[in-house]
């Protein structure tokens, strides 16, 4: 088995730890698997919730709407207007190129990606994170 560390266990030594705590991946995957075991119906691990198919393997479909979800999600959370095309294969690219607008060293990005050229990160996932045309008219 896999087993990963949370980080920022409780006790909480300030209110910094605690949302990192909210945000620690490990925690929210026990949290997700102790609530859904009333009514989880296979050993997937990811289940629809809703109606008529509730408990009931996640299909690849419904996983990627998820995953596009949560990506529009976090960019309308932090008030940044979501790239254009986004798709649950985006991830990858999304997190990179946003981290590279960071000011992060592209060799701190490729090292935490595996990469051993920033080559790899230009041709596969240097995504254009810039505002689609007129999205700024109409969220005004």
């Amino acid at each position: 088995p896999v087993v990963l560390q949370a980080f920022c266990p409780p006790p909480f030594r300030d209110s910094d730890q605690q949302k990192l705590n909210c945000m620690c991946p490990v925690r929210a995957l026990d949290t997700y698997i102790h609530r859904a075991a009333l009514w989880r119906k296979t050993d997937q691990l990811f289940v629809c919730y809703g109606p008529p198919k509730r408990g009931l393997p996640a299909s690849k479909h419904t996983l990627s709407h998820w995953i596009v979800d949560a990506i529009t999600q976090a960019y309308e959370f932090s008030d940044l207007p979501s790239p254009l095309g986004v798709k649950a294969h985006s991830t990858r690219g999304i997190s990179a190129s946003k981290t590279f607008t960071s000011d992060v060293p592209m060799q701190d990005i490729c090292d935490a990606a595996g990469w051993s050229t920033p080559l790899t990160f230009v041709r596969f996932y240097d995504l254009d994170l810039r505002v689609a045309p007129g999205s700024s008219v109409l969220s005004a």
